[in-house]
């Protein structure tokens, strides 16, 4: 029973990632908090989207429309955050620059990654999991364990819904049944970069 709840967990949380369709790491000097518990250092120029930052969704929806987002892509970002189911971050592209289909977002869930005896299995079916959701063929490129200090992460990687882009999630454990869920959507030409942003921003994770 355990097992089979721990499946579910592990698939619910990859699927609200995947409906909500990162630069090296240089000075991580800003702190933030997060309303999921947790606390985490984020580089300066990262553009930091929380309930509290985008409450005036004017002033949110006038700065996006300054780097270019789509009209309906910002009212989807805005709702999405204002309803505290998810906070995104968003790393530079360039010099003040910003893309729609670069960015992170993180979610709170509850549960245990799975464990050693159960990984094998859920790869192969959380690939076909991903595929229906696409509605095409996808590969699962990586799906591991890392260790992150004293966290522990199971990692994905796979092309992205949209041709150009790829996907990296960290299903994180916390403590006890916290569990936190990083997905990365980037451009292939800066995935690398950004996916190792990420995973310096996730070894620097403090709960609270």
């Amino acid at each position: 029973m355990m097992k089979v709840e721990r499946r579910r967990m592990f698939f619910i949380s990859i699927m609200i990632l995947l409906s909500c369709s990162l630069f090296a790491p240089a000075s991580y000097a800003k702190n933030i908090d997060s309303a999921f518990g947790f606390s985490m250092q984020v580089q300066d120029d990262w553009l930091v989207l929380s309930k509290k930052s985008v409450s005036d969704s004017a002033l949110m929806t006038q700065k996006l429309e300054k780097y270019g987002f789509s009209e309906s892509g910002i009212e989807d970002i805005i709702k999405r955050v204002s309803w505290g189911s998810s906070e995104m971050l968003y790393i530079p592209v360039g010099d003040d620059q910003f893309s729609e289909n670069d960015n992170v977002n993180y979610i709170k869930s509850f549960g245990v990654i799975p464990d050693k005896e159960t990984l094998p299995g859920l790869c192969e079916a959380t690939q076909e999991q991903i595929s229906h959701a696409f509605q095409k063929e996808t590969k699962m490129d990586k799906c591991e364990y890392r260790k992150h200090g004293q966290l522990t992460s199971v990692y994905l990687e796979f092309d992205g819904l949209i041709d150009g882009t790829r996907n990296a999630q960290y299903h994180v454990h916390g403590e006890g049944d916290l569990y936190l869920v990083f997905s990365l959507t980037s451009t292939k030409a800066y995935f690398n970069k950004s996916n190792l942003a990420l995973d310096v921003l996730i070894n620097s994770i403090v709960i609270k």
